[in-house]
């Protein structure tokens, strides 16, 4: 795979790379680099990646020249083999458009946009990093038309068509009329033949067993909590939290990865949680990060974070061998891009734990479950998004949150109705 993206970065100039992950791309981007014998190299990542990137360049290629922060003498040093390493966020805000100037004064000869799906759109509005990296493309391209860009990503569609269509625009400079959004099979294998027509996907076989258990404990005392949660999906998260954590108290370990898609009075009470058990605790939200390198050199037991953990981190394969999903995130591609942290190539266990705790009323073989629900969201393979990217015929459409959330309020009340004539204690 590494050598395809080398190849074909140097041969047509504008790739996309979809492979799964874990899969390697970001040894492929530095290969690809080399190469194209390109002297500056611009990556753009998420922020929590650019440690990976300074990794892997240095293990790769060791006298390779890396700078985090654009320096007005960089244009001037063309010997060697220069990388370019910045965050998304510093494509938005007042100084963008001074940033844009200084990286064509620098002259770039690749544009790697790395977990690109940061830059996704949903609908006719465009964010201010995605305008800045379309417009310095085009500049980039118009100064020097030996210019190549590549652009990677696990999930190029993980909402709706629209997200797979811009980056398709974005990647290749140039609108596609041709493609339509609306969410239906024969739109969705047309965007796969477009994605696969300017990249490809490559899906390793993971050396690594995945075993997934659904742990279930019967709660018929939350009964009045989630009826009062029920006007709010958050809410509903928070009220089953303190039962899913007794469910797995015994799961928890060293070197377990919590993660829980919802932050606000959530986050806080599991790392108590687990403080009371013994257990050092580091965190890693969209707010804080700290945790993750405490965590990485075992300096803390338990990593606990949010949906960030999903998106281009490396090392986790060193130290983890077991993640519990205390709220599980919405889609497929989000979930197994969790996972995929866990399993890339050079990890150090051979099986890796999933814990999904799941909590229901039951009366007397009548149950209700919002968490089956939930678990249903994503554990159809065939969804629209992997008909996308992997040309599979989808068996259903993702089902909306807030549907899912009128859907449960619906048949809570109707299993009251069924158990009203006896106990619900």
């Amino acid at each position: 795979m590494q050598r395809r993206t080398a190849w074909a970065v140097k041969e047509r100039r504008r790739v996309g790379n979809w492979s799964s992950p874990g899969a390697g791309k970001t040894l492929a981007g530095v290969l690809a680099s080399r190469v194209c014998d390109a002297r500056l190299t611009l990556v753009v990542t998420n922020f929590a990646a650019i440690e990976g990137w300074k990794r892997q360049i240095l293990a790769a290629y060791p006298g390779s020249h890396i700078s985090t922060v654009l320096d007005e003498e960089l244009a001037q040093r063309r010997e060697g083999h220069h990388y370019l390493i910045l965050n998304y966020e510093r494509f938005q805000g007042d100084a963008r458009t001074r940033l844009v100037q200084q990286l064509l004064a620098a002259g770039i000869d690749l544009v790697i946009l790395d977990e690109v799906q940061m830059v996704k759109q949903r609908d006719g509005f465009a964010s201010q990093r995605r305008e800045t990296l379309e417009s310095l493309l085009e500049a980039s391209t118009g100064q020097n038309p030996e210019m190549r860009a590549l652009v990677m990503s696990a999930t190029p569609v993980i909402n709706n068509l629209q997200e797979g269509k811009k980056l398709l625009e974005l990647l290749v400079g140039r609108d596609f009329p041709e493609l339509k959004t609306k969410a239906t099979v024969y739109n969705a294998l047309a965007l796969h033949r477009a994605l696969m027509h300017y990249g490809f996907r490559y899906r390793p076989t993971y050396e690594q067993e995945v075993l997934t258990t659904t742990v279930t404990t019967v709660r018929n005392d939350l009964l009045a909590a989630l009826l009062e949660a029920q006007g709010s999906i958050l809410q509903v998260e928070q009220a089953l939290l303190g039962a899913k954590l007794e469910a797995v108290r015994t799961r928890f370990c060293r070197g377990t990865l919590v993660y829980s898609l919802y932050v606000d009075e959530m986050i806080a009470p599991i790392c108590q949680y687990l403080e009371q058990m013994g257990l050092s605790v580091g965190i890693y939200t969209g707010s804080q990060k700290s945790g993750l390198a405490d965590f990485l050199a075992g300096r803390v037991d338990v990593l606990v974070g949010s949906k960030p953990l999903s998106i281009g981190l490396d090392g986790l394969q060193t130290v983890c061998d077991r993640v519990v999903m205390l709220s599980l995130p919405w889609t497929g591609a989000e979930y197994e891009q969790i996972i995929g942290r866990l399993v890339p190539q050079g990890s150090r266990f051979k099986r890796v734990e999933v814990i999904v705790p799941q909590v229901v009323l039951d009366v007397q073989g009548d149950r209700w479950s919002w968490d089956h629900g939930r678990i249903a969201c994503f554990q159809f393979k065939q969804t629209l998004a992997a008909c996308v990217v992997d040309g599979d015929i989808p068996e259903m459409a993702r089902i909306n949150q807030h549907v899912l959330l009128q859907r449960s309020r619906e048949a809570l009340e109707r299993w009251i109705e069924r158990v009203s004539q006896g106990a619900v204690a």
